[in-house]
């Protein structure tokens, strides 16, 4: 198993599963339906409708790109920009 190979590669014995939840690979992350419901008033999420962190990843930086780039826009049609274009990173 590559999960129980990385517990090993860092030092973490087999069966340390209170060391091993602090370096949890992010894919365990399940992400809550309702975060901000009081913890009295939450059920166990059925596993059909559970997220994981990184499958939101791909969408998120979708949302992250077209922010930016409305951002601009919006800020070229109501301020004045010495700068018209975004910079392209060297990878």
């Amino acid at each position: 198993m590559r999960t129980e190979r990385f517990y090993e590669s860092i030092g973490i014995a087999p069966n340390d599963s209170a060391l091993k939840s602090l370096f949890s690979p992010m894919k365990e992350i399940i992400l809550k339906n309702k975060p901000k419901l009081p913890q009295v008033n939450r059920i166990p999420q059925p596993l059909e409708n559970r997220v994981l962190l990184e499958d939101l990843v791909s969408e998120f930086k979708v949302f992250v790109e077209q922010t930016g780039k409305l951002a601009l826009l919006d800020a070229k049609n109501n301020i004045n920009l010495k700068v018209k274009k975004f910079k392209k990173l060297k990878k």
